[in-house]
């Protein structure tokens, strides 16, 4: 974690150097968005410019919400519709088919759910392997 925080500063430092007040970071990784809410604190706390982040899948959320067929709070979450239509699209031949399994990673309520779309009020932190059966190794412990 520190190793990814640290470089994702040194990237946007230079910027704030150079006098652009204005960084934003936009991430694809779920697990990312913790740490780069600290960068983008530390990037404050240490330069001139103001910083903020982004996940890519919230630049899309309203043709998500327009397009998805899943209606659970857990239906966009790791290796969801979303993520796999996009490699669907980019590279088809890389999406195993035959290995897709229709899987809700956590408890489907209104506080705690792992939909990218939405805003959940409760933060669930966890690992997949923990919660999908389809994630876990036959030798896996939960």
């Amino acid at each position: 974690m520190d190793v990814f925080m640290d470089f994702c500063y040194d990237v946007g430092s230079p910027f704030a150097r150079q006098g652009f007040d204005r960084i934003i970071y936009v991430h694809g990784h779920g697990s990312n968005q913790m740490l780069c809410y600290l960068v983008a604190r530390r990037l404050v706390n240490t330069t001139s410019a103001l910083a903020a982040l982004i996940a890519y899948w919230a630049l899309a959320r309203e043709s998500v919400e327009r397009l998805r067929d899943s209606k659970s709070r857990a239906g966009m979450s790791h290796g969801c519709e979303f993520e796999t239509s996009i490699y669907l699209y980019l590279k088809p031949e890389a999406v195993k088919l035959d290995k897709m399994v229709v899987e809700y990673p956590y408890v489907n309520s209104r506080f705690v759910h792992t939909d990218l779309s939405a805003s959940p009020p409760v933060h669930f932190v966890n690992r997949y392997r923990r919660c999908c059966p389809s994630e876990r190794g036959a030798n896996t412990k939960l």
